[in-house]
Order: structure tokens, then C-alpha cells, then sequence
């Protein structure tokens, strides 16, 4: 407001009634802003809410009230008091019977023995050697070893007829070698598999797959992974194919028609 002539008592009381409720209205339009920004920020997080977290979450590792902790969640999760899995804890989810004996229930697991010997074996009391009288079972541990990375060199050999070959022509032949899975590409068939199995299976998105294969030591961008993804899913064919062909020659048919949510679409998330 611009400052009017002030010349008597009068001028000044209405020039102070004017930039009281100048002030007045000024405090009224950040009041709605703020309300306005609130409402804004809230529609912000339970949109974050429901792309990031799935509905059937309990939200209990919430940071703020924005976003599932990635980091907490141990802290929060831990109890001094709670039990450590044996092997009857470590079977498949379904119901065992209690009295199924250890063989039993780790028979699809492999074995490996580990004996603990003395060395050397003599009588620490006299020096003498010692005489082996057996071993006894004392626990076993579960071990699990994480993903193996290497590189298969594939080489060819020659050969040449020595009865055949002359001065002018010489009859080479080459040992037969694997086809490859993905034509001028790196990667084998259970390297594609591993990558099917961790989106689709586990949905673990793209970009942290190439996070890990970094962290591995192997640069793999996340479009090089959609490229063997989808040249991949070509040995699908022909099952599928037999499969609709079958599911064509029926009289009614079943499906389930619940919608996949996938990250984006045209700049927008939605279900296919």
C-alpha cells in the first residue's frame, strides 16, 4: 500500500484501519495456502502409500508418515527372546508331522560332512599317538552360498584329414558348439532364466537388478536386461501355442482376470 498524504488526526486513523485490514486479508490467504499445501502434502502421501507399499501391508516400519522405512525394519523386527530355526523350522510352509524324523524332513537338501580332527593326534599328557575309537553327531548348520558369476570360454576344435588333404586342398572340420541362447549376446540360458525368475517370481524391478550385478562387478544396464527378458520369452512359444490351441478347442474356458500393476505407462501408473 502507498503511503496517502497525511495532513490531520483523521487521515492517519483511516490510513491505519486501511493496513489493519490489509493485514487482515494477507493473514486469511496464507491461512487457505497452508490448508492448501496440507491437503496437497496428504494426497501426496497416500499416493506414495499405494504405489510403493502393497495394500495388505501393515505400515508399522513408517518413517514420518510418508514412505516404508528400507532400513529400520530389523531394528523394529528384532526380539532378544526369540527362538533360532532348527532343522524342523526350515522345511516347507505347509503342515509337517512332528514325530517325520531329521532324514526326512531335509531330504531334498544336500549333506555335506564335516569332521573335526585333532591335529596332531597324540596324548597331550604323555606324547603318545592316539588311537581312533569313532565319531559322534553334534549339530548341523545351514549353509547357503550366494549366486556364483563367471565366464565360459567356448572354444572350437579343428581338425584335418591327413589322407584326404593334398598339396591343394586341405578338409578341415570343426567340432559342433552349443547354440547359443540370445543371438551376439553374453548370456547363457540360465543367466536369462535368473533374471525371468527374480522379476517376474520375486519382482525385483529392473534397476536393482542392475544395482546388484554392479555391486557383483559386472556392468549390466537395465535395458540390456529387457533385452534378454523379452528375446527370452521367444522359448515360450511353442508351449504356448499348444496351450491356446488346447484352450481354443474347449467348449468354455476360465480365466483369471485380475489386473497386473506395472510401474508406468505413457508417463502413468496403471494396471494391465
Amino acid at each position: 500500500m502507498n503511503t496517502p498524504n497525511i495532513e490531520n488526526l483523521e487521515d492517519a486513523l483511516a490510513f491505519i484501519q486501511a493496513l489493519q485490514k490489509e493485514n487482515n486479508d494477507l493473514k486469511n490467504k496464507v491461512q487457505k495456502q497452508k490448508q492448501f499445501v496440507s491437503n496437497l502434502t496428504e494426497m501426496l502421501v497416500n499416493d506414495r502409500k499405494k504405489m510403493f507399499g502393497r495394500s495388505s501391508e501393515q505400515m508399522k516400519y513408517i518413517e514420518g508418515a510418508e514412505q516404508i522405512s528400507l532400513f529400520n525394519e530389523a531394528e523394529k523386527e528384532s526380539a532378544a527372546g526369540a527362538a533360532e530355526p532348527d532343522e524342523k523350522t526350515l522345511v516347507a510352509a505347509h503342515e509337517r508331522s512332528r514325530k517325520r524324523t531329521k532324514e526326512e524332513l531335509t531330504k531334498g537338501l544336500e549333506h555335506i560332512k564335516q569332521v573335526c580332527e585333532i591335529t596332531p593326534a597324540v596324548c597331550p599328557s604323555c606324547g603318545e599317538p592316539l588311537t581312533e575309537i569313532g565319531e559322534e553327531f553334534v549339530r548341523s548348520e545351514l549353509n547357503i552360498i550366494p549366486a556364483q558369476i563367471f565366464v565360459i570360454d567356448i572354444y572350437q576344435k579343428r581338425y584335418k584329414c591327413e589322407h584326404c588333404s593334398d598339396d591343394e586342398q586341405t578338409n578341415i572340420f570343426k567340432a559342433p558348439t552349443p547354440v547359443p541362447a540370445v543371438k551376439k549376446s553374453m548370456a547363457t540360458a540360465a543367466t536369462i532364466a535368473y533374471i525371468m525368475q527374480q522379476k517376474y517370481q520375486l519382482g525385483l524391478p529392473l534397476y536393482r537388478m542392475e544395482q546388484y550385478w554392479e555391486a557383483e562387478g559386472v556392468e549390466l544396464k537395465r535395458n540390456t536386461l529387457a533385452n534378454w527378458i523379452i528375446r527370452g520369452s521367444l522359448w515360450f512359444k511353442p508351449p504356448w501355442e499348444c496351450m491356446r490351441e488346447i484352450l481354443l478347442s474347449e467348449n468354455i474356458i476360465h480365466a483369471d482376470e485380475t489386473p497386473v500393476r506395472v510401474l508406468k505407462r505413457d508417463g502413468q501408473q496403471v494396471d494391465s
